[in-house]
């Protein structure tokens, strides 16, 4: 990658850790991955909304309030919010992936079926924290953000250091003690 990393999820996700209900990602890998594996790539990235097989009947019904009619044709796409990785893992433990079930919005079925695609079982943790722009910026939507990949380049984007934490310092730091003692770290 030779612009800015830019993490690819579901718009309504991406709003749900704009506002604090989820606080890691569940991968297996898209079809366009490398190797058809998901890589925790990078340490800090953009966090770029799509409405790519984004599925309402899919998610816990506490994320519809995070959910918007999609328009037919994407022009351009606000980014609000960038990420910091804070722990990376796979997890090859269902009830280990199950014990997570209060840090994010995705009902049991989908992760139960992401965790058993494939040859290996197991899913690809990201535990991130969450930061807000103080201003949103607006890019086009490039033909190359396109397809069933994770990780895309922006061509430009504002310094990360113009933003704030979702979550404030001491309810973060209880979530991630909570997170480290259910993962067993």
């Amino acid at each position: 990658m030779s612009g800015f990393p830019a993490f690819k999820e579901w718009k309504a996700i991406v709003e749900g850790m704009g506002q604090g209900a989820q606080s890691i990602v569940l991968r297996k890998g898209g079809i366009s991955e490398e190797n058809g594996t998901f890589q925790a790539k990078h340490p800090r990235f953009w966090l770029l909304p799509t409405e790519f097989h984004q599925q309402l009947e899919r998610s816990k019904p506490e994320a519809k309030k995070y959910f918007e009619p999609a328009p037919s044709l994407i022009q351009q796409v606000a980014i609000h919010y960038w990420a910091e990785s804070v722990h990376v893992a796979y997890l090859n433990d269902w009830e280990k992936v199950h014990s997570l079930d209060s840090f994010h919005l995705l009902k049991e079925e989908i992760l139960k079926e992401r965790f058993e695609y494939g040859e290996s079982l197991g899913l690809h943790l990201l535990f991130v924290r969450v930061y807000r722009l103080n201003q949103p910026m607006v890019i086009p939507w490039l033909s190359s953000y396109d397809g069933c990949k994770s990780w895309v380049d922006l061509e430009s984007v504002p310094d990360f250091e113009r933003s704030t934490p979702v979550i404030p310092d001491e309810t973060f730091e209880k979530i991630s003690k909570n997170i480290f003692v259910l993962l067993g770290s």
